[in-house]
């Protein structure tokens, strides 16, 4: 690893090389050279090792473009107006973001390295029933020990989230244990369905 300056030609402005040579580990007949070469231009004030690192670790935006564009049904945009388009483009992208945020900040540790698919089979699909009772909401849902354990768990984050950020809602000890939380003066809750075990 190294690092040079470097002027294209035709101009006197220079610019910093961040170069990696590495062994060519199976050489051929059309490349007979014995090392490989990378080079990054920068304007960075870092060192050479951790420009290159950067670099790379760049790479991994080609990741995001994919599951945002297959996670969030962005390959085709389904009007031809240009507005229509801008619209429709920030609505994925406001749904991307949610996600993420989803993935970092409610659910547990091991979601966060789950697709946009996956998140959606896992947390998403389940079927449910909203019912008015003593005037108060209740969701009446039908899922696994795993996802019913899950559920309340994320929505506490999602309140702690609210409350963090400046939100009026106060949470308790005992809505934490029940999955229960006062908003707006009702108290919902969220409970399984029949059949369905804790």
């Amino acid at each position: 690893m190294a690092e040079t300056v470097h002027t294209m030609n035709g101009t006197k402005q220079a610019f910093r090389l961040s170069l990696l040579r590495w062994l060519n580990p199976q050489p051929n007949l059309f490349e007979p050279e014995r090392y490989g070469y990378h080079a990054v231009a920068t304007n960075r004030e870092a060192s050479a090792a951790e420009v290159i690192w950067k670099h790379h670790a760049r790479g991994n935006s080609e990741n995001w473009h994919k599951e945002w564009k297959i996670g969030v049904g962005m390959e085709q945009v389904p009007c031809g107006q240009f507005e229509a388009k801008a619209l429709y483009f920030a609505i994925g992208v406001l749904a991307y973001n949610l996600a993420q945020l989803l993935k970092r900040r409610v659910l547990p540790p091991a979601y966060r390295t789950v697709t946009l698919a996956m998140l959606r089979w896992k947390v998403y699909r389940l079927a449910g029933k909203l019912v008015r009772h003593a005037r108060g909401l209740i969701l009446q849902i039908k899922a696994d020990t795993e996802k019913w354990r899950l559920l309340p768990a994320a929505r506490l984050q999602c309140a702690l989230l609210r409350s963090c950020s400046g939100g009026r809602d106060e949470i308790t000890r005992g809505e934490a244990k029940t999955g229960s939380r006062v908003a707006g003066g009702r108290i919902t809750h969220l409970r399984p369905s029949a059949g369905v075990s804790k």
